[in-house]
């Protein structure tokens, strides 16, 4: 696993963005990026945008990243936890931008030992 790579599970418009970002920031190049979609049109075009490494499958972002990016839908996000769940390990952080989901959601298929964050401050209501 390499330490400076960064993967994205999903390669719509918001993983776009943020890969764009990184390569022009130069916070990261092209090499340490990573991109998987189940749409293969998507992570083909993010690739050759980008120049940055596609993947099929979504365990071999996390078998080759300290940092997975989260970057589906929020109704398809539990899908893509079951799918790497076994394959992820406390070393790694995991970063959400699914809309509306919450660390407890994603603790709860991944196991309490993944570093986790979301973009939402979690807040209990009464």
């Amino acid at each position: 696993m390499d330490k400076k790579s960064i993967g994205f599970i999903g390669a719509g418009n918001m993983a776009s963005a943020l890969i764009k970002g990184l390569i022009t920031s130069g916070l990261y190049n092209e090499d340490q990026i990573k991109a998987s979609d189940n749409n293969r049109e998507k992570v083909v075009a993010v690739s050759e945008q980008y120049g940055v490494e596609a993947f099929s499958a979504n365990t071999e972002i996390v078998r080759s990243c300290q940092i997975v990016v989260l970057a589906v839908k929020p109704q398809v996000l539990r899908g893509v936890l079951q799918e790497i769940k076994e394959v992820i390990d406390e070393k790694q952080l995991v970063i959400s931008i699914a809309a509306g989901i919450t660390i407890k959601m994603i603790t709860s298929v991944l196991g309490n030992d993944v570093m986790i964050t979301t973009p939402l401050t979690e807040i209990e209501v009464k």
